[in-house]
């Protein structure tokens, strides 16, 4: 697995492609499981290339300067002489000459973090090679078929995309196989609002790559109640299942090969790019929570909440199973997971009439 070498040096760093949160919603039927990979290397590489950082920089830069000049039309010197008697005079001051090279760093982060990305290059040029983006991609570069469908792939994005119903413009606007690869990105993919950065490259298997888009555009707090039912989350990854026991088995199976791909993605970079480094799921009725691991200390003490809470509605579960099921006797094995979510739809009701009542 590798991730993009952005300074050329040799050192492997993490990469993230902006992604519109409609796409992460509703992953499926929009692409095949290799055209997203490729799909999410493009937009990493376009993200990253040296022809949009060098514009961010230079905005950034050219903002920073108008500041100082405001900064200096603030104490009412106008012309260059005067303007130069103003650095003199502050610069003898070692205090204020700090100050103002403290407020030129600062104005300079700030524009270069609040870039207007609406002011992208018009199309941004990616100048890769077919290895280096299915490297990107994490797919394998050894001869073989990928090569030709990432051509296919390649012209399929210069079509338009439908999305939810609705057209949305090609990602490539052309591209060049003569001395290595060249793309054209419409800059429109690049300054769409409500994007998620997802961090590259993506898991390989259908289900699980579908479940590690999905999951970046949960809630995933911890002091958030946001919940979504069970059924609704399986059929937006592709899990065709009909039993509630095997749709919890498939989507948990899923997610511990997202939580096996995190791990192999470094859980020291992830953590220091303030990414999830790993993802739980909670069970709740016919609902179920997902919760992301960031700060080690703060987790580990909220999943002994979760585990204390989670006891306590295990004991009520079977207190509402031995009353609904006291002239039954002993539960069949095969039912067992019938009961169970029977039990836990009954004490969701439960919940929700002590919530009314409180309100009332």
């Amino acid at each position: 697995m590798s991730n993009i070498d952005r300074d050329g040096d040799g050192v492997k760093r993490l990469s993230f492609a902006p992604i519109p949160v409609e796409l992460l919603k509703n992953p499926v039927g929009i692409f095949s499981t290799f055209e997203r990979q490729v799909f999410a290397a493009i937009l990493a590489l376009a993200a990253a290339s040296p022809v949009t950082r060098q514009h961010r920089f230079e905005t950034a830069n050219r903002k920073r300067k108008a500041d100082l000049d405001r900064m200096r039309n603030k104490y009412q010197l106008t012309g260059q002489a005067k303007r130069d008697a103003f650095e003199d005079e502050y610069s003898a001051r070692g205090e204020v000459s700090h100050n103002f090279r403290k407020r030129s760093r600062q104005s300079f982060r700030h524009h270069h973090r609040s870039y207007d990305r609406s002011k992208y290059p018009e199309p941004v040029l990616i100048e890769t090679t077919a290895r280096r983006l299915l490297l990107t991609a994490g797919l394998s570069t050894a001869k073989g078929p990928h090569y030709d469908h990432l051509i296919e792939a390649l012209i399929r994005f210069m079509k338009p995309i439908i999305v939810n119903g609705k057209s949305w413009l090609p990602l490539v606007e052309d591209f060049d196989r003569r001395n290595g690869l060249k793309i054209w990105v419409l800059s429109d993919w690049m300054t769409r609002k409500g994007v998620v950065q997802v961090p590259m490259p993506m898991p390989k298997r259908s289900n699980e790559q579908k479940l590690y888009l999905k999951l970046f555009s949960f809630d995933t707090r911890t002091d958030t109640m946001a919940r979504n039912r069970l059924d609704t989350v399986c059929r937006s990854v592709g899990i065709e299942r009909t039993k509630p026991s095997l749709q919890l088995k498939a989507i948990t199976q899923a997610l511990d090969g997202v939580n096996s791909h995190l791990e192999k993605l470094g859980r020291q970079e992830l953590a220091a790019a303030r990414f999830p480094v790993a993802f739980y799921i909670h069970l709740d009725g016919v609902y179920v929570r997902f919760r992301a691991e960031r700060d080690p200390m703060k987790d580990r003490q909220d999943a002994m909440r979760e585990h204390d809470a989670d006891v306590e509605q295990r004991k009520q579960v079977e207190e509402i199973k031995q009353q609904e099921f006291a002239d039954v006797g002993e539960i069949p094995k095969h039912l067992n997971a019938a009961t169970e979510f029977y039990a836990l739809s009954i004490l969701e009701k439960q919940r929700r009439t002590a919530a009314r009542n409180e309100e009332d």
